[in-house]
């Protein structure tokens, strides 16, 4: 991902655009052919090749790119507006739900209703200094707040991602989940979706799929695996670190990003990954493997993980 700096330099005003000859026709021509894309009024950058693919072939950490596109064309913010919900997560490194980063998030200090355009969502809340941080020269809300701000609004199964992602980050788990939870204190709307994410969030998920997958089992009614569970053979030499391991069965799941299927050196990992699993299955354990789409049906899901659980009932591993 390109560092703020770096986008902060693509982004081209009028008058940068004006010092390169262009006129407002000019501009205008190149917005409708694509090789200028208009941020907002007065903010442009140039076409990138992701402009033509749909959404799904985007590359990695494309829609968060876009996103702090989008924030530093918004710079400089009224006085008292910081980047809030998705937007501030997005600044701290969280993962977020491509659908809704076509938007900047805003929070001013105040009551009543904010306002929402196109391109922006700005809302009115309570914001204390403590709540205010500065992130590669952007006023944002702090991690906490920020956890807890897009808890309170998103699903639970784009909620937990974000919860466990910044535990796993965090030097002490504990005392940041303590920290979490001491902002519910107070009533407010979204409290109770907000702590059921917190709670439910684990330190040991290792990427927003693995976390996805076990909202998931949370809302098909599933039984919660254990997480990055370690597969040894019958001398007590480590075989294999599995993503799942539901309790009292030899049953081991995993959840497979695309990522490293991708590339020159997709062969060669499909490869590895057929040895791996092969010498899980040698030593007895059955295994279930999921991707993005699998998560979509949760009837499905559970049916075929019900399935899994008869399967390997009354059977041992080893």
């Amino acid at each position: 991902m390109r560092s703020a700096g770096g986008v902060d330099q693509q982004i081209l005003t009028t008058q940068d655009l004006f010092t390169r000859g262009y006129t407002h026709a000019a501009i205008r021509r190149a917005v409708a052919k694509g090789t200028l894309v208009r941020l907002r009024r007065g903010r442009y950058r140039r076409a990138r090749p992701s402009d033509t693919l749909p959404i799904p072939q985007w590359p990695d950490g494309e829609a968060e790119l876009r996103h702090r596109y989008l924030l530093r064309a918004a710079l400089p913010f009224a006085p008292g507006t910081v980047a809030s919900h998705h937007s501030a997560a997005i600044l701290h490194g969280l993962p977020m739900p491509n659908r809704i980063l076509g938007k900047v998030s805003m929070l001013r200090p105040g009551s009543g209703q904010g306002t929402c355009t196109s391109t922006r969502q700005l809302r009115r809340a309570a914001l204390p200094a403590s709540d205010i941080v500065e992130i590669g020269g952007i006023p944002a809300t702090s991690l906490p707040r920020t956890v807890i701000d897009v808890a309170r609004t998103l699903p639970f199964a784009d909620a937990v991602p974000v919860v466990d992602a910044a535990l796993h980050a965090a030097p002490s788990p504990d005392l940041l989940r303590s920290t979490l939870l001491a902002q519910l204190a107070h009533r407010q709307s979204g409290n109770a979706a907000a702590r059921r994410a917190v709670l439910f969030a684990d330190s040991r998920a290792e990427s927003p799929g693995e976390s996805r997958c076990r909202a998931a089992f949370e809302l098909a009614g599933l039984p919660i695996p254990e997480l990055q569970f370690e597969i040894t053979n019958a001398e007590g030499e480590f075989v294999a670190r599995t993503d799942f391991r539901w309790p009292g069965l030899p049953l081991v799941g995993e959840y497979d990003g695309m990522v490293k299927y991708r590339g020159d050196g997709a062969g060669s990992a499909l490869w590895d990954e057929k040895r791996r699993e092969d010498r899980i299955r040698e030593l007895g354990w059955d295994m279930v493997r999921f991707i993005h789409t699998d998560l979509a049906d949760l009837g499905r899901l559970r049916a075929r993980l019900q399935q899994a659980f008869q399967r390997t009932s009354g059977r041992r591993a080893g």
